[in-house]
């Protein structure tokens, strides 16, 4: 067995901690997004600002529970469970909507 050196910088248990913080900081962004949307189409009574931060919001809130089965996991010293497919595709879908919708906003808020 090959002894570390003291100086490595590589700790395998870090690893999936550092995941677990990638999805609590993404879920975070999305908020914050989501919540200056929000207040934008409520400001501007846009009902596609509207919906674009309503879509943010539903990508956030699977982009925590992610996170949060994945710190538990961390806590209990379980091994962490791999995020279901069927969760990464709808949280894929939610954000390529999100993408799309901001796309559509950009293009079309104060022309009509």
């Amino acid at each position: 067995m090959p002894v570390q050196n003291a100086l490595s910088p590589y700790d395998p248990g870090l690893q999936a901690e550092r995941t677990a913080l990638a999805w609590s900081r993404t879920a975070f962004a999305f908020l914050v997004n989501a919540l200056l949307w929000l207040r934008a189409g409520l400001a501007d009574d846009e009902s596609m600002l509207l919906l674009f931060g309503l879509a943010l919001l539903t990508s956030s809130a699977g982009f925590h529970i992610c996170g949060r089965m994945r710190a538990r996991a961390l806590m209990t010293g379980a091994k962490p469970v791999p995020v279901h497919p069927a969760l990464m595709r709808a949280l894929a879908l939610g954000a390529a909507l999100a993408c799309l919708l901001a796309a559509v906003a950009s293009a079309f808020v104060g022309k009509v």
